[in-house]
């Protein structure tokens, strides 16, 4: 019989199928292909078909194996398909790599180590994926330069979440290069919550993605594969009964082939309805069963170790059995077509299907198969003895599974190592699972472990988003390490940074304890009260409390000349500020913080003072203070190479270009933030707001998609994507006169106002989306309730609008003209002032928009002068949706009987006002501070006083007053 890994037959259609994918793959389109069918039906014999054709062509065909046998470091198959790429190109292709690529792409594989870069760690996991993925693709795509790639990763359904999450991202950025990515899977093992289902649906989004389900060979195909398998041509007779008890499962059809055959040089006559088993176990159980015992116990050990094993690592499981009698035994097991060679190196071997090393371990009890994984372990913990790191989850695997023989502390011990290694790769769902089997196991050894392993889990759950979680094992670690009296551990556990999710208690406390192992006035004091005054901020929304905190922490650093420890208590105060809505005090730190000598020696210190500052400076309309700063953190951000660093950068830049109206600098900015993490919702509102503004209306729905999918997942109420949410669809609802979204806006708009961790800021910018909704809606009662809270915040940019405007657009939905009429004069002053041309169109369209709505009474002039004005810097900006909305209230309030003022001359209720305090002899200063208005605005009341009395000056208009009966 020939070995079935050399049989062939059928799947014509299919393979065509993947050819055609292929061709498309080298002339630049790279395609995604699964191939889904039940064990045995031949989906990997079907892809190494087409690996031949590849190799063919002088495409490089990299495999990656996922693990049958929990045990392998994360990102296994991938660990192996780029180190063959390398291998395979040869030493160009690394030396092309800069050095932040090389190092993203050492934490996969180590002996591409170069310098770290100083853009590492950052500080956000989301980021740190994203470069270490996208060095990956780097990698990829320049390989497939010199020669086109096959990447086949076989038995996905076993894939670790990390890998997973890898292959997704590939799969849209090798989209435009020579790359054809290859994936097998048990469609009967991918069902419910499996993570593989999640991967298959993003799949199904792209067009370069197709799938290919195989079923059984058809009766033709049966007598193909029978014809190639075996010598004796009297089989052909027999097709038809093996068809129909094989149903064309290949391997089935082996094994049945294998048995009969067995049967029939015994002299038996072949009967096979009635001798072959129902199941492939049963088949592959009694081929075993004609093995000699020396090879089944082989096997049987072999089967612990996995479907991959070495011949040394088999031979010290089996000290008993002398060398030449175990190479006799695998040589038997060869022959039998039970395992293979799995070169190179020598001496690896292969089951030739996971169903036989299945079957082997099944026939173990759990007490024989605790204690060979008991042996397991203890064996290759000898073997890896220089190299424990490398093989931490190997061995944690095996100790575990020994567990209900041995003691669990090795257990947790590689648990507690493998997770920490997980982390180093950021692979955040295996360093998850990892430290929770730790933890699982802990109990049993005492609490040495404990609170590192807690600290672990809660290292793994911030990454993956999920804070309360991670804030409850923090919490446990540091209560463990302050009654331990373990203070540098205890320090480290303060300061590792979980973002606050509101309703936590005690955490002042913990912090005063943690406080109380450190000396007084020491370095780690300071840092504990950097964080504790934050967290008292947060939390206890005690901002004197966290001013007080922040002072003793700045008495240390100065006192020591801690110039780093100095910065770090600035920044941390300015982002306290930042969320208090603080924009002096906030600027006043980051000014200190520039000035510092640290700064200037790490390229990296010097970001966050350059960003706050340019946000602070943006935010109070000080558009050319704050442009040298907002420059220096996106161009120091670009330089660092840091993802983080510049989707923040490219959102401040992008704000501060959008209010000036420089669209192409804008969308350079946000587009250069979302090439660095195209996840970042901020980013992704900003670009459908840019899209919107400029009437490029097509194009913005794509990016609201977008911003739905990102936003869809898991997250907190009151989160930023719900501030996303809240902020950007009543703006956009405002430009396309389309109310479809405001449900979806005021539900994230209310989460985040009754949320317990939504700061000051964020429940500000959400009111900021309530009052578009309310003046959207015209409803009073909405817009009443965000009035007494806005009002404090009046001269603020929020996200996308001055809130000054916002309290216009309410006083209009309440129906109060004169409150309406103040506050869009305040807001056009602001914004012609900072020069933030479309926020200042958008007020001159809202007051006209106010003034027909509530029939103000103001003069024609006025009307024209806003709608003029408007007009001429909305069409020179290119926002065509807005020119045409202020082309039709000018037509709807030309002069008619229906818009005329009470008062005479079209004087409005307040001018008649101003007019009266003018009579009494008032100067401007005095009418402001009466009114609570500014001195600009007065003197622009008194303009159009003169305008509509026709009057040369103030005398003039007091003496119309009294003629009219005003005074």
């Amino acid at each position: 019989m020939y070995q079935p890994s050399n049989i062939f037959a059928g799947r014509i259609q299919d393979l065509a199928l993947l050819k055609t994918a292929f061709e498309r793959t080298l002339s630049g389109h790279g395609q995604v292909v699964t191939v889904s069918g039940e064990p045995g039906i031949g989906k990997t014999r079907l892809v190494r078909q087409l690996a031949d054709v590849a190799r063919a062509q002088d495409t490089v065909v990299l495999w990656g194996q996922c693990p049958e046998v929990r045990g392998a470091p994360a990102y296994w198959p991938w660990i192996r398909i780029i180190g063959s790429c390398v291998d395979e190109i040869g030493p160009a292709l690394t030396e092309s790599l800069d050095r932040p690529t090389l190092s993203h792409l050492s934490r996969l594989i180590p002996e591409l180590r170069a310098p770290r870069s100083s853009d590492e760690p950052t500080s956000d996991p989301d980021t740190a994926r994203f470069q270490m993925f996208n060095s990956v693709a780097t990698l990829l795509k320049g390989a497939s330069e010199t020669r086109p790639l096959l990447i086949v990763l076989d038995d996905l359904h076993q894939a670790d979440v990390p890998s997973l999450r890898l292959l997704e991202f590939l799969a849209r950025e090798t989209a435009d290069a020579r790359v054809m990515i290859l994936g097998t899977f048990r469609n009967v093992e991918v069902s419910g919550d499996h993570p593989f289902r999640d991967v298959l649906g993003e799949f199904a989004r792209l067009e370069s993605s197709q799938r290919l389900h195989l079923e059984g060979l058809e009766l033709e195909e049966v007598g193909d594969f029978v014809g190639q398998a075996m010598e004796d041509k009297r089989w052909a007779e027999h097709v038809s009964a093996l068809h129909r008890r094989s149903e064309g499962n290949p391997l089935y059809l082996i094994e049945m082939l294998r048995v009969l055959e067995t049967e029939r040089m015994g002299g038996n006559a072949l009967r096979i309805d009635q001798e072959i088993p129902e199941t492939i176990r049963d088949l592959i159980r009694r081929r075993l069963n004609r093995l000699s015992a020396s090879c089944n116990e082989a096997l049987s050990r072999a089967s612990v170790l996995g479907r991959d094993f070495h011949v040394a690592h088999l031979g010290r499981l089996l000290n008993e059995l002398p060398t030449e009698e175990l190479l006799d035994a695998l040589d038997e097991a060869l022959m039998a077509g039970i395992i293979e060679d799995n070169a190179p190196p020598p001496g690896r071997y292969r089951f030739t299907h996971i169903l036989i090393r299945d079957t082997l371990e099944d026939e173990l009890s759990p007490i024989q198969q605790a204690r060979l994984h008991a042996h397991a372990g203890a064996v290759l913990e000898a073997l890896y003895e220089t190299d424990l790191r490398g093989h931490a989850s190997e061995l944690a695997y095996h100790f575990a599974m020994a567990s209900p023989v041995t003691d669990s502390e090795k257990s947790v011990r590689y648990s507690l190592l493998a997770g920490e290694i997980a982390l180093e790769s950021y692979a955040w769902e295996d360093a998850l699972s990892h430290f929770q089997k730790g933890l699982g196991s802990v109990d049993q050894i005492g609490d040495d472990l404990k609170p590192a392993l807690l600290f672990g889990t809660a290292k793994a759950q911030t990454a993956l988003a999920s804070f309360e979680e991670a804030w409850d094992n923090l919490l446990s670690a540091l209560d463990i390490y302050v009654d331990m009296g373990d203070a540098d551990n205890a320090v480290a556990v303060a300061e590792y940074p979980v973002p606050y999710v509101g309703g936590l208690q005690g955490i002042a406390i913990r912090l005063e304890k943690a406080l109380s192992l450190v000396p007084q006035g020491s370095i780690a004091a300071g840092r504990l009260l950097s964080r504790y005054g934050r967290l008292l901020n947060l939390v206890e929304s005690d901002y004197e409390g966290a001013v007080a905190a922040f002072d003793l922490a700045l008495d240390v650093a100065r006192r020591e000349e801690d110039e780093e420890l100095e910065q770090h208590v600035l920044m941390d105060a300015a982002d306290v500020d930042l969320h208090e809505l603080r924009w002096t005090d906030l600027l006043t730190k980051c000014l200190r913080a520039m000035e510092l000598g640290r700064p200037q020696r790490d390229p990296s210190a010097r970001f966050e003072p350059l960003f706050l500052a340019g946000q602070a400076l943006t935010a109070m309309g000080r558009p050319k203070e704050a442009e040298p700063h907002a420059t220096a953190a996106f161009e120091l951000a670009r330089t660092l190479n840091n993802g983080e660093l510049l989707t923040r950068a490219s959102y401040s830049a992008e704000k501060l270009h959008h209010y000036l109206g420089d669209w192409d600098s804008a969308t350079n900015r946000v587009e250069q933030g979302l090439s660095a993490v195209p996840s970042n919702q901020q980013l992704i509102a900003l670009r459908a707001l840019l899209a919107y503004e400029t009437g490029r209306f097509d194009e913005g729905r794509v990016f609201i998609e977008r911003l739905f999918d990102v936003v869809r997942g898991p997250k907190l109420p009151g989160s930023l994507s719900d501030v996303s949410v809240a902020v950007i669809l009543p703006h956009l609802s405002r430009i396309t006169e389309n109310e479809e979204w405001l449900d979806i806006a005021e539900k994230a708009a209310t989460s985040v106002i009754g949320s317990p961790h939504a700061t000051l800021l964020y429940k500000v910018s959400a009111r900021t989306g309530l009052g578009f909704i309310a003046a959207s809606r015209k409803d009073a009662r909405l817009a009443e309730e965000q009035y007494a809270h806005l009002a404090p915040h009046r001269k603020m940019v929020f996200p996308f609008t001055l809130v000054e405007r916002v309290l216009g657009l309410i006083a209009t939905a309440m129906g109060d003209s004169e409150r309406a009429v103040a506050h869009f004069l305040e807001a056009e002053e602001f914004l012609a002032g900072a020069g933030y041309g479309p926020e200042l169109v958008w007020t001159y369209h809202d007051h006209v928009q106010s003034i027909y709505e509530l029939n103000a009474g103001a003069s024609v002039g006025e009307v024209e002068r806003l709608a003029g004005e408007g007009l001429s810097i909305t069409r020179a900006l290119g926002m065509g949706p807005l020119a045409k909305r202020l082309e039709s209230l000018q037509a709807l309030l030309a002069p008619g009987p229906s818009h005329r003022s009470a008062f005479p001359g079209g004087l409005t209720e307040r001018e008649v006002e101003i007019l009266r305090l003018l009579a009494e002899g008032r100067t401007n200063r005095q009418i402001g501070r009466q009114l609570v208005i500014s001195v600009n605005t007065v003197q622009r009341h008194v303009s159009n006083i003169l305008a509509k009395t026709d009057s040369a000056n103030r005398t003039e208009s007091v003496r119309y007053a009294i003629r009219n009966g005003l005074v």
